[in-house]
């Protein structure tokens, strides 16, 4: 069986581009200040240690299955983890 990647990163996609950071509101407010750009809520998301973007439902089993977490979540926020 192989072995399920870790969640290292939050992160948020939007048109094309990933950001990545340790909070999503960090990203929205670091993003908004450097580049001019809202992200808003859509595109919410996470990094594995394989460097895959997975959305919040993916990242909560993905983060429960690893233990990064101790009970289940239907959508995993950074808070979760962090």
């Amino acid at each position: 069986m192989a072995k399920l990647p870790q969640i290292t990163k939050a992160a948020i996609e939007h048109e094309g581009k990933i950001y990545e950071g340790r909070r999503h509101s960090e990203i929205i407010q670091r993003v908004l200040e450097d580049e001019g750009i809202e992200l808003g809520s859509s595109g919410q998301g996470f990094i594995t240690e394989y460097g895959d973007f997975v959305d919040r439902k993916l990242a909560a089993q993905i983060a429960f299955s690893t233990r990064q977490i101790p009970d289940r979540v239907s959508q995993l926020t950074s808070e979760d983890v962090w």
